[in-house]
């Protein structure tokens, strides 16, 4: 948008028009194109921030490119100030700030003695070599100063960008170009302007093509989670305090070290996560089941995932959220049983090649059930190891945490999916909880009759809430202190039933809701202490 202002307000004035009718026919030119292409706020501020300089012009001022902004920022931010927590215009002003900031910083090359002799040497190689040095650093300056908020919206950064930039960024005006002539041209015949524009369709295509091949490379993103507003302060302070001392230095040798390493260093400071603390995160996932568990020492592992009532609940809940927790891998993911709404999201996580060391099923269903024995068929072709469980079995993840099967049995056979359902038992220290997806009460009974289930802190209620599970027996028997139950508030199932209501709330549990409470989060603290977060309520608490 800036190019084409400016340009067009140039070629009016190059042409004997005053700065008012120039400005005047520019910005409705400017105004006209954006509203035809949407009037995004990047557009906005870009027709603004034109409008701006071309003001500055029309009354003799002189202006800058902060003070533009600034100005542009609070007339966007009049007309709706909640675009300051949309993406778009985070993304869209930060950028130009970087630009403003930054990159002079960044592409800034002092000339010594030494520099000013080998320039007269070999002029024309160092012209070139200081054109390709300043693009690099420019492009690094302003990657760098975005890196926090790529993080912040998209739970990840990419780390082969800056070198795709340098391929991509000197044929924008070449694009740009073809396609101004080219819109004109067609005007005047259709087939010109095709002919016209085939040139900016080939690059294109060149970047269609470098951007897929990079997508390809290991490592080409990556996961670093959300960063809080502490890391961000930091960031940014560390990066203030560099370009200040930028100014200070004399030698470009000196100069170019420290801003690699500085580089190097802030990247390596959005990646660090302190220390992790044990955590259940229970996932609002509509009609579904999807929980997520983090130990201390930082193995992570996920129980069932999927739904019913929300399409591609792996790419657009999951994925993120394990993204947003900086979580790369999964070392244990358990299939409590083969029914959609527990498993079509991990089935999307998959095919979509995220790292799972292990998948853990039930021994029996792996024996007379098609869709576990598909699921764990898929797992053996990505490479990932299974392991099938049976009552009696532990996983051991450090001394004082483990997750134990309890149920079901070696010999169990049913063809009800429900009654093999994989019942686990999540041991942390002091801390335990209990995960039995969708089994009824008479598999309730038989668990009861044959195991030292005892007391536990957190449950994750069986199926859903269903009136055909929870029994009296069950509760009386594990007295969870907090109860969750994972279901969507619009359900054909009735879940949860106002009988299992009652019989939780009989034995006195805190009862929490993914329906109304969003994703529940459940933080051991260094106290032993446990911090309940609700995710739509904003609200947490503390239980002893």
């Amino acid at each position: 948008m800036s190019m084409i202002g400016m340009t067009l307000y140039k070629l009016l004035r190059k042409r004997g028009t005053s700065f008012l009718a120039g400005m005047v026919v520019t910005t409705i030119i400017l105004f006209s194109y954006s509203f035809m292409t949407g009037n995004s706020v990047s557009t906005q501020r870009a027709v603004c921030m034109c409008i701006c300089f071309m003001l500055a012009a029309v009354i003799g001022r002189k202006t800058d490119m902060l003070t533009s902004l600034a100005f542009t920022a609070i007339i966007i931010l009049m007309d709706n100030p909640f675009l300051l927590y949309y993406s778009g215009f985070v993304f869209s002003f930060a950028a130009i700030v970087s630009i403003a900031i930054v990159v002079p910083a960044f592409s800034s090359e002092k000339n010594d003695e030494h520099d000013v002799k080998e320039a007269n040497i070999k002029n024309h190689k160092n012209k070139i070599c200081n054109k390709l040095l300043s693009t690099l650093w420019s492009t690094a300056g302003i990657q760098v100063a975005m890196l926090p908020i790529v993080a912040f919206y998209f739970y990840e950064i990419p780390l082969y960008s800056l070198f795709i930039n340098l391929i991509v960024l000197p044929l924008v005006p070449f694009v740009f170009a073809f396609s101004i002539l080219a819109g004109v041209t067609g005007f005047i015949s259709i087939f010109g302007g095709k002919v016209i524009v085939f040139p900016a369709k080939i690059i294109i295509d060149i970047y269609e093509i470098v951007c897929e091949t990079v997508g390809k490379i290991p490592y080409n993103q990556l996961i670093v989670g959300k960063p809080n507003t502490a890391k961000i302060l930091y960031f940014y302070l560390i990066l203030g305090i560099m370009l200040c001392i930028i100014k200070l230095i004399k030698k470009n040798v000196l100069l170019r070290v420290i801003k690699t390493v500085v580089c190097i260093f802030l990247t390596m400071l959005l990646c660090y996560n302190g220390k992790e603390k044990f955590e259940i995160d229970i996932l609002d996932v509509g009609q579904g089941d999807g929980t997520f568990i983090q130990y201390a020492d930082g193995t992570a592992v996920f129980i069932d995932g999927g739904s019913t009532s929300k399409d591609k609940i792996g790419k657009y809940t999951i994925i993120p959220f394990l993204k947003s927790k900086g979580i790369s891998e999964i070392s244990y993911w358990f299939v409590s049983h083969a029914d959609e709404d527990h498993i079509n999201g991990l089935y999307e996580l998959m095919e979509a090649g995220y790292k799972i060391d292990n998948l853990a099923v039930s021994q029996s269903a792996a024996k007379c059930d098609e869709k576990t024995a598909e699921i764990t068929e898929l797992a053996r072709k990505l490479k990932i190891n299974i392991i099938k469980l049976s009552e009696g079995d532990k996983i051991r993840i450090t001394d004082e945490d483990r997750i134990e099967c309890l149920y079901p049995y070696k010999n169990t056979v049913s063809d009800n999916r429900n009654d093999i359902c994989l019942t686990l038992k999540v041991v942390s220290g002091s801390f335990s909880a209990i995960f039995a997806g969708d089994i009824p009460t008479e598999t309730e009974q038989v668990i009861l009759a044959n195991s030292n289930i005892g007391k536990t802190n957190l449950f994750k209620v069986n199926h859903h809430g269903s009136k055909g599970s929870n029994s009296k027996e069950w509760l009386s028997t594990i007295k969870p202190d907090i109860s969750v139950i994972s279901c969507a508030l619009k359900n054909n199932y009735g879940h949860p039933a106002d009988e299992t209501l009652h019989r939780l709330e009989n034995c006195k549990t805190r009862i929490f809701y993914t329906m109304y409470s969003g994703q529940i989060s459940i933080i051991k603290d260094d106290k032993e202490n446990l911090i309940i977060n609700k995710f739509l309520e904003n609200e947490s608490a503390a239980v002893r």
